[in-house]
Protein backbone atom coordinates (compact mmCIF):
# COMPACT_ATOMS: atom_id res chain seq x y z
CA UNK A 1 0.00 0.00 0.00
CA UNK A 2 1.58 3.40 -0.96
CA UNK A 3 1.21 6.06 1.33
CA UNK A 4 0.12 9.63 0.02
CA UNK A 5 3.88 11.75 0.07
CA UNK A 6 2.56 14.72 2.40
CA UNK A 7 1.42 12.05 5.45
CA UNK A 8 4.91 9.47 5.16
CA UNK A 9 5.65 8.36 8.80
CA UNK A 10 2.58 9.93 10.11
CA UNK A 11 0.66 7.12 9.53
CA UNK A 12 0.54 3.13 9.24
CA UNK A 13 0.02 0.73 6.92
CA UNK A 14 -3.08 -0.97 7.48
CA UNK A 15 -3.21 -4.74 8.60
CA UNK A 16 -5.66 -6.94 7.03
CA UNK A 17 -7.24 -9.27 9.92
CA UNK A 18 -10.07 -11.63 9.90
CA UNK A 19 -11.86 -11.39 13.39
CA UNK A 20 -13.56 -14.84 13.89
CA UNK A 21 -15.96 -15.36 17.03
CA UNK A 22 -14.66 -17.80 19.66
CA UNK A 23 -16.88 -20.40 19.65
CA UNK A 24 -17.04 -22.95 23.62
CA UNK A 25 -16.61 -26.59 22.16
CA UNK A 26 -18.86 -28.68 24.31
CA UNK A 27 -18.61 -32.67 24.54
CA UNK A 28 -22.02 -34.46 25.65
CA UNK A 29 -20.37 -38.07 24.93
CA UNK A 30 -18.28 -40.29 22.73
CA UNK A 31 -18.14 -43.91 20.88
CA UNK A 32 -17.15 -46.15 21.88
CA UNK A 33 -16.51 -45.91 25.55
CA UNK A 34 -13.12 -47.85 24.86
CA UNK A 35 -10.68 -49.94 22.94
CA UNK A 36 -10.01 -53.50 23.45
CA UNK A 37 -6.84 -54.45 21.83
CA UNK A 38 -7.46 -57.93 21.82
CA UNK A 39 -10.25 -57.51 18.93
CA UNK A 40 -9.59 -56.02 15.34
CA UNK A 41 -11.45 -53.06 15.40
CA UNK A 42 -11.52 -50.11 14.27
CA UNK A 43 -9.54 -47.56 16.08
CA UNK A 44 -12.46 -44.44 15.65
CA UNK A 45 -13.73 -42.42 18.20
CA UNK A 46 -16.94 -40.34 17.60
CA UNK A 47 -17.40 -36.88 19.65
CA UNK A 48 -21.17 -35.82 19.96
CA UNK A 49 -21.24 -32.42 21.06
CA UNK A 50 -21.91 -28.66 20.10
CA UNK A 51 -19.46 -26.22 18.67
CA UNK A 52 -16.65 -28.14 17.00
CA UNK A 53 -14.80 -26.43 14.49
CA UNK A 54 -11.94 -27.10 11.88
CA UNK A 55 -8.14 -26.95 13.04
CA UNK A 56 -9.43 -27.62 16.69
CA UNK A 57 -6.30 -29.70 18.61
CA UNK A 58 -8.58 -32.96 19.30
CA UNK A 59 -6.34 -35.60 21.20
CA UNK A 60 -6.21 -38.02 23.96
CA UNK A 61 -4.33 -37.50 27.18
CA UNK A 62 -3.43 -39.71 30.47
CA UNK A 63 -2.92 -38.69 33.90
CA UNK A 64 0.64 -38.13 34.00
CA UNK A 65 1.58 -38.44 29.90
CA UNK A 66 1.72 -36.43 26.47
CA UNK A 67 -0.79 -35.58 23.67
CA UNK A 68 -1.61 -38.53 21.97
CA UNK A 69 -2.64 -37.03 18.31
CA UNK A 70 -4.99 -38.68 16.02
CA UNK A 71 -4.02 -40.04 12.44
CA UNK A 72 -7.12 -38.20 11.08
CA UNK A 73 -9.91 -35.36 12.85
CA UNK A 74 -13.03 -35.00 10.76
CA UNK A 75 -15.13 -32.78 11.37
CA UNK A 76 -19.11 -32.74 10.74
CA UNK A 77 -20.37 -29.89 8.71
CA UNK A 78 -23.17 -29.20 11.40
CA UNK A 79 -20.06 -28.66 14.18
CA UNK A 80 -22.02 -31.04 16.68
CA UNK A 81 -19.87 -34.07 15.58
CA UNK A 82 -16.10 -35.15 15.01
CA UNK A 83 -14.56 -38.70 13.76
CA UNK A 84 -11.06 -39.22 15.56
CA UNK A 85 -9.00 -42.07 13.87
CA UNK A 86 -6.07 -43.23 15.53
CA UNK A 87 -3.20 -46.04 15.05
CA UNK A 88 -3.45 -49.00 17.01
CA UNK A 89 0.63 -48.17 17.87
CA UNK A 90 -0.35 -44.66 19.55
CA UNK A 91 -2.47 -47.01 22.04
CA UNK A 92 -1.64 -48.19 25.90
CA UNK A 93 -3.30 -49.46 28.40
CA UNK A 94 -4.71 -46.72 30.29
CA UNK A 95 -7.82 -44.33 30.82
CA UNK A 96 -7.60 -41.05 28.79
CA UNK A 97 -9.21 -37.72 29.08
CA UNK A 98 -10.62 -36.21 25.70
CA UNK A 99 -9.74 -33.10 24.65
CA UNK A 100 -10.99 -30.45 22.08
CA UNK A 101 -9.56 -26.57 21.61
CA UNK A 102 -10.98 -24.91 19.20
CA UNK A 103 -8.56 -22.21 17.45
CA UNK A 104 -10.20 -19.00 19.62
CA UNK A 105 -8.79 -21.36 22.63
CA UNK A 106 -11.75 -22.17 24.49
CA UNK A 107 -11.52 -25.77 25.11
CA UNK A 108 -13.62 -28.86 26.45
CA UNK A 109 -12.62 -31.97 28.01
CA UNK A 110 -14.64 -35.04 29.06
CA UNK A 111 -13.16 -38.48 31.02
CA UNK A 112 -12.79 -41.31 30.48
CA UNK A 113 -11.87 -43.35 27.54
CA UNK A 114 -10.47 -46.72 28.67
CA UNK A 115 -7.80 -48.93 26.77
CA UNK A 116 -7.98 -52.67 27.96
CA UNK A 117 -8.37 -56.47 27.13
CA UNK A 118 -11.31 -57.69 27.19
CA UNK A 119 -10.59 -61.39 27.79
CA UNK A 120 -8.57 -62.21 30.76
CA UNK A 121 -5.30 -63.74 30.40
CA UNK A 122 -5.62 -67.38 32.68
CA UNK A 123 -1.90 -68.07 33.55
CA UNK A 124 -2.92 -70.40 35.96
CA UNK A 125 -4.20 -72.93 33.73
CA UNK A 126 -0.81 -72.91 31.65
CA UNK A 127 0.55 -73.21 35.11
CA UNK A 128 -1.12 -76.02 36.23
CA UNK A 129 -0.37 -78.00 33.37
CA UNK A 130 3.12 -77.49 33.52
CA UNK A 131 3.25 -79.05 37.09
CA UNK A 132 1.00 -81.67 36.25
CA UNK A 133 2.93 -82.93 33.37
CA UNK A 134 6.21 -83.36 35.72
CA UNK A 135 3.95 -85.19 38.40
CA UNK A 136 2.98 -87.70 35.66
CA UNK A 137 6.56 -88.63 34.63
Amino acid sequence: MEQHPERRGLASDWIHCEILPAKQPEIFRFSPDGFYLDEDAGWVITLSGRNFTDGAEIFLRESEGGRIVPDTVTVGQSGDEVRLAFNYGQLDLVEYAVHVINPGGLSAMIQTFRIAFRKPVDITVSAAAYIRFWIII
